[in-house]
């Protein structure tokens, strides 16, 4: 087991850089990500992140040749289960057997129900996304 923490840049103006400490398990990655300082160092891997864990916090479990299910273990009444469908997506696409991911966002990016985003916004989270997953290639890559 062993943890690395990286910065995730995205298109936002008020939070454009989000801070990610991924926890490698055998078969199982833990995921923090929450908003940090715009100054950070994208080298700054210190992983001395402040945030909640659980503001937003899902599991996804993939299985070969099947399907992948996920599930809320925690979700803020505002937050519009994101970490539920973007652990979903990312276990799918990476195979990962167990992914659990926290997001610690910001109101400014959480989706809170129908009402559309502002465009900011709506690029934001699939860049986070896009973000997490090059993240977890080269974390999976490194661990192999």
């Amino acid at each position: 087991m062993h943890s690395r923490a990286f910065v995730v840049r995205v298109p936002h103006a008020a939070c454009p850089a989000m801070g990610v400490q991924v926890v490698v398990m055998q078969d199982t990655l833990l995921v923090w990500c929450g908003a940090v300082p715009s100054d950070i160092d994208d080298e700054a891997r210190d992983g001395a992140y402040a945030g909640a864990l659980s503001r937003d916090w899902s599991v996804a479990m993939h299985v070969p040749r099947s399907t992948t299910m996920a599930t809320p273990l925690y979700r803020a009444p505002h937050h519009d289960d994101v970490s539920r469908r973007m652990s979903e997506r990312l276990a799918t696409k990476l195979g990962l057997r167990q992914l659990y991911l926290s997001l610690d966002l910001p109101d400014v990016l959480a989706p809170s129900g129908p009402a559309s985003q502002a465009p900011e916004e709506a690029r934001a989270l699939p860049a986070l996304e896009r973000g997490l997953r090059e993240v977890l290639e080269r974390v999976r890559a490194a661990s192999s």
